[in-house]
């Protein structure tokens, strides 16, 4: 009688870790589809948006900014410098802070 006990505690507890790894792996895949962004490269000249914060905006603003890349900084790790409608902006950014704007910006520099 013990042994059959010993038995049945024996394949729930290795049906628990085969469920526990099959929720782990399914998470896993989940999450990992996310990650993978595609790195984008932009050009001199090209209109990219950069997210706004929502502490560093009012309810009215857009939450990103239209921007043109006026200069490109760097070999293997490339950093944008970009203007928007009254001038340049002081920072420079990475690719990830950016995404493709389809609108028109008129940047005066």
């Amino acid at each position: 009688m013990k042994q059959l006990a010993q038995l049945v505690l024996v394949s729930l507890e290795s049906a628990q870790v085969d469920s526990t790894y099959a929720a782990a792996n399914r998470m896993s895949k989940f999450y990992a589809c996310k990650k993978h962004k595609i790195a984008q490269e932009f050009n001199i000249g090209d209109t990219v948006s950069i997210g706004i914060p929502k502490i560093d905006r009012t309810s009215t603003d857009l939450p990103r900014l239209p921007c043109v890349v006026v200069k490109i900084h760097g070999e293997k790790v490339l950093s944008y410098f970009l203007a928007i409608e009254y001038g340049q902006l002081a920072s420079k950014f990475h690719a990830g802070d950016l995404t493709q704007f389809t609108g028109t910006v008129s940047a005066n520099l």
